[in-house]
């Protein structure tokens, strides 16, 4: 494995060092990915992508590689204040692409969070949360084509929520259709948000909106109101 780039936090060229043969847990694998998480003071989490065949070759010279194009967003993201894992190092190798990450811990997605039915209130503190987290991400000029709970990380610290923005090779950066952007992924979300009354989708809105400075086409076209 070659590795082209890292990011600027402590240990982070240590990604370079890591045996060929490592201790670790499978999270997940698929004839395309795999992602593994190796335990220490911080985890790591390395996603390897695979691509075989001249299809997947011809997607990654014209797309990039998927590890590439997370790795571009992970480091937009950072710099645009978001909080989402911490980058580490990019790799290639034979017929593979590799991202390393912090893993985070402990922590569970969004969407097995809903599942466990936290209590009224903490849920709608959540949902709360989300609401202005999403809005912040979308007012900085990022828009997540993937959007859906399962790519949301929530962490617990005290008495206090942490929240982490991840998957994001599909990111987008133009700014310049972000009205239609914004909408598909809120549209996308909403979709993936099953179970979820209409009462909390009208309080993630209302959070949503509520983050200054307003958005009174969005109002008007959410309300159902004349559009101008």
């Amino acid at each position: 494995v070659v590795w082209p780039e890292f990011g600027e936090h402590a240990n982070a060229r240590a990604c370079a060092e890591l045996p060929s043969r490592v201790e670790c847990r499978v999270l997940r694998h698929t004839p395309r990915r795999r992602v593994l998480c190796i335990p220490g003071a911080p985890g790591l989490l390395i996603k390897q992508y695979f691509y075989r065949g001249p299809i997947d070759a011809f997607k990654t010279l014209a797309r990039r590689t998927p590890a590439l194009r997370e790795w571009r967003a992970l480091r937009e993201a950072e710099r645009r204040r978001l909080p989402v894992p911490k980058p580490l190092a990019l790799g290639r190798g034979e017929r593979q692409s590799l991202l390393v990450t912090e893993f985070v811990e402990p922590a569970v997605t969004l969407e097995d969070f809903v599942k466990a039915e936290p209590a009224v209130g903490i849920r709608r503190r959540t949902i709360r949360e989300i609401a202005v987290l999403i809005r912040t991400m979308h007012d900085a000029g990022l828009y997540q084509r993937d959007l859906h709970p399962g790519n949301l990380l929530l962490r617990e610290r005290d008495s206090n929520h942490e929240y982490f923005l991840i998957d994001l090779q599909r990111i987008d950066l133009d700014p310049f259709h972000a009205p239609d952007k914004r909408w598909r992924d809120l549209a996308a979300f909403a979709g993936g948000c099953e179970g979820v009354s209409r009462l909390d989708r009208r309080g993630f809105f209302k959070s949503y909106l509520g983050v200054g400075p307003g958005l009174k086409g969005d109002e008007r076209r959410l309300s159902g109101g004349p559009q101008r």
